[in-house]
């Protein structure tokens, strides 16, 4: 609550400056930082970020790939356990009592089993996907700092439909800059790990 307040006091601020003066609003933006008491501000979309960061999807693919790994694996064992249940069903009759009682307490275990290992491969999988949100994070505050001083922006906004930013005028949008900034940065990198690996 407290940050939607900061966030519309914000706006307010700005959008009260940008009405009492009376330039043309592309000198306004020009020369925001120059006038005492006026902000320098942009935003970057990020859904189109999202979207155009090559890096990114590179990730997530390999994410999704090693997912889809796991679950399968997990799959493949748990369908093994239900034919193991299946075979000792169907030999039940032909087992003694005590015969019966060992054969369960066995799937009772591997039961168990492939509930602890479903378990490890979903918090391995959040730590995974934490630690690629994080990388990422990283990069990007890593660029907005950059582009920041660079603009000489006071502050850059996230802008995403259905965010707590309503409405912003496209000539503050920095996306294609953010976006052309991470994919040099990542091109980088790949050139970096291919010299390496000569």
């Amino acid at each position: 609550m407290k940050r939607s307040l900061l966030l519309l006091g914000l706006i307010s601020a700005f959008v009260s400056c940008q009405s009492e003066s009376t330039q043309p609003k592309e000198t306004q933006r020009t020369n925001s930082t120059q006038s005492e008491g006026r902000m320098n501000i942009a935003y970057v979309r990020l859904d189109s970020l999202v979207e155009n960061y090559e890096y990114h999807q590179e990730l997530k693919s390999q994410f999704e790939k090693e997912a889809k790994k796991a679950e399968t694996d997990l799959q493949k064992k748990a369908e093994q356990f239900q034919e193991n249940v299946r075979i000792l069903e169907q030999q039940a009759r032909n087992l003694s009592a005590a015969e019966l009682q060992r054969h369960q307490a066995e799937l009772q275990q591997k039961q168990q089993f492939l509930l602890q290992l479903r378990d490890e491969m979903t918090q391995d999988l959040l730590a995974r996907e934490q630690a690629l949100n994080e990388e990422l994070r990283n990069d990007l505050d890593s660029i907005l700092n950059i582009i920041r001083e660079e603009g000489d922006y006071d502050f850059i906004f996230s802008f995403e439909p259905g965010g707590q930013l309503l409405s912003m005028d496209p000539s503050f949008d920095i996306t294609p800059t953010v976006v052309e900034k991470l994919n040099e940065g990542n091109a980088n990198r790949k050139a970096a790990k291919a010299k390496k690996e000569e």
